[in-house]
């Protein structure tokens, strides 16, 4: 916020050197990582906790029961 005005201003981020005009790197960071994500989402699997884009059963189940029941 800046000092007096009483309204808040966006202050752009300075650039990391390396960072600027560099093409977006693929999604979770690229293909280097996809063998580290695909390993922790089995971990996850295996220890019955949501992996993201999967399913999530209990999720539906408590969007699908209505939110005021009885009336």
């Amino acid at each position: 916020m800046t000092s007096g005005t009483g309204k808040w201003e966006r202050v752009p981020l300075a650039q990391r050197p390396g960072h600027g005009g560099a093409a977006a790197p693929a999604r979770y960071g690229g293909s280097d990582a996809a063998p580290l994500f695909a390993a922790l989402a089995r971990e996850w699997r295996s220890k019955g906790r949501v992996v993201p884009g999967a399913r999530d059963h209990e999720w539906e189940f408590l969007m699908g029961r209505p939110a005021w029941p009885g009336r």
